[in-house]
């Protein structure tokens, strides 16, 4: 387990990437709220939004996180694509 024990543990630049989870519970501790700019978990890109801990206030919970605060994030993979022909 990771432990995010600061304001700043991560630089708001950062990628976060966890591998494939397997169903185990907190690979990243949240103790204080976090931004990032991407979620990647296994080879998908999370969609922006806050993460968090099943016990966390976050709206959308994550078994590979633990702890009451939230992360961030600021940017995903999503778009619209348009073919003119």
């Amino acid at each position: 387990t990771l432990v995010a024990n600061s304001a700043k543990a991560l630089p708001d630049a950062t990628t976060v990437t966890i591998g494939a989870v397997d169903g185990s519970s907190g690979v990243l501790r949240l103790n204080y709220d976090q931004t990032a700019q991407y979620l990647w978990i296994g080879d998908k890109c999370k969609q922006k939004g806050v993460y968090g801990g099943p016990e966390s206030s976050a709206p959308r919970k994550l078994s590979c996180f633990s702890g009451t605060a939230r992360l961030t994030i600021l940017h995903d993979k999503s778009g619209t694509m348009m073919i003119l022909k």
